[in-house]
């Protein structure tokens, strides 16, 4: 028996032309996948907000500005950081489950809010008063 048939059959089984479909078929899945984990990624879920004092919130003054490191998941190059209702303008994206954000001085007003992570497949916002603002006076 040779390996190849009069009629293209492999092994007198499979025709050769349904083996390159099968195996385009295959290899197509792990290109499905990268797509669908690139561009169909769910809501943003927050894991962590760093740094936090002793009762779970981020405190900073509004004069001096802060960083804040957002560690979750579905995190995109677009996803936008609302302190409150304000945007914050500057969100570094350093991966799907991290975010560096940069507070400027005075971005900010003094005062306690939400904080809402926001890509294109929803939101999710944290509980009031989990970041809190001082005005700076000492």
């Amino acid at each position: 028996m040779s390996i190849l048939d009069r009629e293209g059959r492999l092994l007198g089984r499979i025709s050769i032309v349904d083996l390159l479909a099968l195996t385009l078929l295959f290899s197509l899945a792990p290109l499905g996948t990268y797509l669908h984990r690139t561009f169909l990624t769910g809501e943003p879920d927050l894991f962590e907000v760093t740094p936090v004092d002793g009762d779970g919130a981020s405190r900073f003054e509004s004069n001096q500005g802060a960083t804040l490191t957002l560690d979750g998941k579905n995190f995109q190059r677009d996803s936008t950081v609302q302190i409150g209702e304000q945007f914050v303008r500057q969100v570094i994206y350093r991966s799907p489950r991290r975010l560096t954000v940069v507070i400027s001085p005075g971005e900010i007003p003094p005062g306690f809010y939400s904080l809402t992570v926001t890509n294109r497949h929803g939101s999710l916002t944290l509980q009031r008063d989990r970041i809190r603002v001082g005005g700076g006076e000492r």
